[in-house]
């Protein structure tokens, strides 16, 4: 009895030692698992072969999720697969720098390439801005009052779905915001400029909207009922 449970010890004690690493003590390491980089030092290396004096060829941000390729630890190193420029690259990481807890948010943004050089920004540039003068030199001078017995309804047209135009206290991109139009949100026009309408808004708000922003609903005799309606 006693050689029977000794035997059974020594399996037990065989299978810890062959069995791959425990991430974090959570569980056993499989092909296809996903780990997470758990560093405080910004980003992780990643190295050619498994060895801390192998060369480094990528590194990882912190939060970092990482696929195994095989989960055979070697020298506590995985072989692991990773995002890079939107495609896969593989290396091996250190086991002291993984873990299977999911951070509360994971970083996606993938590996550098150690030697790269810096990348350029990709996202795209800023909407083009509301023309005008800035309202330091504003005149009003350029503006023409709607000709009399006539009335101009013009209405909000934005450059995006679900956006707005701004209807501003003045003809300029700095000046203050007094409320937003949404698309085919319809205005009364009081003068006009090279770039910008002064309008009041159905809610009695009188302001300035960018023409860019607008088109013309109907510009009609108002004791006619009659006139020319403009896109």
């Amino acid at each position: 009895m006693k050689k029977l449970i000794s035997l059974l010890a020594l399996v037990v004690l065989l299978a810890a030692v062959c069995a791959p690493a425990m991430a974090d003590g959570m569980k056993q390491i499989e092909n296809g698992d996903t780990l997470y980089v758990k560093t405080t030092g910004g980003t992780l290396n990643v190295r050619e072969q498994a060895s801390a004096k192998s060369k480094v060829t990528y590194k990882l941000p912190n939060n970092s999720p990482v696929i195994v390729v095989n989960s055979k630890i070697t020298n506590n190193f995985i072989f692991v697969e990773f995002k890079y420029q939107g495609r896969f690259a593989n290396g091996y990481v250190s086991m002291d720098y993984m873990t299977v807890n999911k951070p509360g948010k994971v970083n996606n943004d993938g590996a550098t390439k150690v030697g790269d050089p810096t990348p350029r920004p990709t996202s795209k540039p800023d909407p083009k801005p509301e023309t005008g003068d800035l309202v330091k030199n504003l005149s009003f001078s350029s503006y023409k009052l709607v000709d009399p017995g006539w009335e101009k309804i013009i209405a909000a047209k934005p450059n995006r779905t679900g956006g707005w135009v701004n209807l501003r206290w003045a003809p300029s991109m700095d000046a203050a915001v007094i409320e937003k139009m949404y698309k085919g949100m319809e205005m009364k026009v009081i003068a006009e400029g090279k770039s910008w309408y002064q309008v009041q808004a159905i809610d009695g708000y009188v302001g300035f909207i960018s023409k860019e922003y607008t088109y013309v609903v109907s510009y009609l005799p108002i004791d006619v009922g009659y006139g020319v309606a403009e896109q």
